[in-house]
């Protein structure tokens, strides 16, 4: 669509501006969704507690980030079709993390702050 307003010049241009930039969001996509799970279910996570979890070492966040991003290839290479299903999966994920954050709001109780995040809101002068 770039190409054809602008140009093949300037849509070339653009286009792989684009494509770089999805390859680092990509990256860093993967990196969050790692940190997530391993947050969640790791070693003393909030699901997980004090018991046995996935390990938290810099090596097993690497493998992680390998094992999602090997899954993304093969969802590539399969096809559009599979990329299309995949995406309802991911819409439907999402969809329902929105709603238990909704959710929470409405759950009565205490928040903890951590001592990290009171130090970070106290610097901004939000405490």
């Amino acid at each position: 669509m770039i190409s054809r307003t602008l140009g093949p010049e300037f849509g070339g241009a653009i286009g792989t501006l684009f494509i770089f930039a999805n390859i680092v969001s990509s990256a860093l996509y993967i990196t969050g969704c790692v940190e997530g799970i391993v947050d969640n279910f790791g070693v003393g996570g909030y699901f997980i507690g004090d018991g046995a979890g996935l390990p938290n070492a810099r090596w097993w966040r690497f493998l992680y980030c390998t094992g999602i991003n090997i899954l993304n290839l093969g969802v590539c290479l399969i096809g559009a079709s599979l990329f299309a299903k995949t995406s309802v999966l991911v819409l439907g994920t999402v969809g329902v993390c929105l709603l238990t954050v909704l959710a929470s709001y409405f759950q009565p109780g205490n928040i903890e702050v951590s001592k990290s995040a009171a130090i970070f809101l106290l610097s901004l002068g939000e405490a």
